[in-house]
Order: structure tokens, then C-alpha cells, then sequence
């Protein structure tokens, strides 16, 4: 997800599982189902809400919105990293907080539920 220039410093993903609440109303969401795919996809990765709005052709703010609920739920994290190069000034991105396994079963429960 990210360009080849930008360092992050990403802990590993905590054991922590968010509530039910949190969960069902991140899932519910296509966008927020999008922006989950996207991580779990690439778990190991860290994407701002630019190169996540580029990437679902959505604007920046609403993307910046979902990112935001999703780290309310404690579903998603904020890391500040550097860039390389030109700037070389701190740069914000978003990483998973919980397990990619965990959250890639949540999201083919969803899946199988809705196609009934």
C-alpha cells in the first residue's frame, strides 16, 4: 500500500479483540469492510489516508473519517514514521491493532451472513 520512500515503525498487532459493538459496527460499513480488506490483505503494512483514498477512489476525508471509528474501536492504529528524501518531516499512517487471522475470519463471517 505504501510508496517505496516511507519508513514506519509498525509494533506487532495486540491480542486485544473489540467489543461486539465495535466490531459489527465496523464490519456493517462497506467502506470500513474495504479499508479492512486492504490491511488484511497486507497485514505488515502501514497506508495513510491518502495512498487508502487513492487506492478505493474515494475522497480523503471520508476515508480519514472510517480510519478514525476504526481506531476508536481499537481496530486500527495511528503510527508516525519519517520520510526519506525530499521533506524527510513525520509522516502519519495506519496499521492493524488486532490480528490479521482474527479480523480476516470476522470479515468472511460477515461475508457468508450477508450472501444468505
Amino acid at each position: 500500500m505504501l510508496s517505496g520512500g516511507t519508513f514506519f515503525n509498525t509494533p506487532s498487532g495486540t491480542d486485544m479483540v473489540p467489543s461486539s459493538s465495535e466490531l459489527i459496527s465496523a464490519v456493517s460499513n462497506p467502506t470500513r469492510r474495504q479499508i479492512l480488506h486492504l490491511f488484511v490483505a497486507d497485514s505488515e503494512s502501514c497506508a495513510s489516508a491518502w495512498e487508502l483514498a487513492a487506492t478505493l477512489g474515494q475522497p480523503v476525508a471520508k476515508i480519514d473519517y472510517h480510519l478514525r471509528s476504526l481506531a476508536r474501536g481499537e481496530i486500527l492504529r495511528l503510527n508516525q514514521g519519517i520520510v526519506r528524501g525530499k521533506g524527510g518531516g513525520p509522516h502519519y499512517g495506519w496499521s492493524l491493532e488486532v490480528e490479521p487471522e482474527w479480523l480476516r475470519a470476522v470479515l468472511d463471517v460477515w461475508s457468508d451472513s450477508v450472501a444468505r
